[in-house]
């Protein structure tokens, strides 16, 4: 508290607690890992913020139990919506967000994207992902160069969470790149 006011303090301690909620929601997807072997500071931290390691899974479960209901991911879209810097809303159909707002999401939202990322890997080529609301499906758009200034969209991959599947839309050959010109919505 010398350091920091306490308003400060308690956001922060907010966002550590929400990115440990998100990070034992998909911990679930790997082995088990053993509280012993854990670091120090993860410890502390789980003993802080959730008393024992077993209400820190607990939560975590609840939390990617809760992404099967629609209502979650439809408020957390419209949660996100309304504090996120940049991002766009389409009725109650998707909400489309940068991947650099991604941790600025709420923890539902959050944990719905992780766990298409489960299926589909990390987001480094990706620009762009839309969180379907009631379809279970997240889609990740990458685009040629997103720093032009008219952006070409080159692949959408759709990850249908429901069916564990991934369809690839590539605009290579045959079908040309789109140009992005909604780029300043992001």
């Amino acid at each position: 508290m010398q350091f920091f006011n306490e308003e400060d303090f308690k956001v922060a301690n907010q966002r550590r607690r929400e990115d440990l909620l998100v990070y034992f929601a998909l911990s679930f997807f790997s082995k088990r890992e053993a509280y012993t072997r854990m670091p120090e500071n993860l410890k502390r931290d789980i003993k802080e913020h959730f008393g024992k390691y077993t209400q820190a899974r607990d939560e975590g479960k609840n939390n990617l139990f809760s992404i099967s209901n629609t209502e979650n991911i439809q408020a957390a879209c419209i949660e996100a919506n309304k504090i996120l810097p940049k991002s766009t809303l389409n009725g109650n159909h998707d909400l489309i967000i940068h991947k650099k707002y991604l941790n600025d999401c709420p923890v539902i939202l959050r944990i719905y994207i992780g766990c298409a990322l489960q299926l589909y890997g990390d987001l480094e080529e990706v620009s762009l992902i839309k969180a379907h609301i009631h379809s279970g499906k997240v889609t990740l758009m990458v685009f040629d160069d997103w720093d032009k200034q008219v952006p070409l969209l080159t692949e959408r991959i759709k990850i249908k969470l429901r069916e564990q599947d991934i369809d690839f839309f590539d605009y290579y050959g045959d079908y040309s790149p789109v140009e992005f010109e909604f780029k300043k919505s992001y």
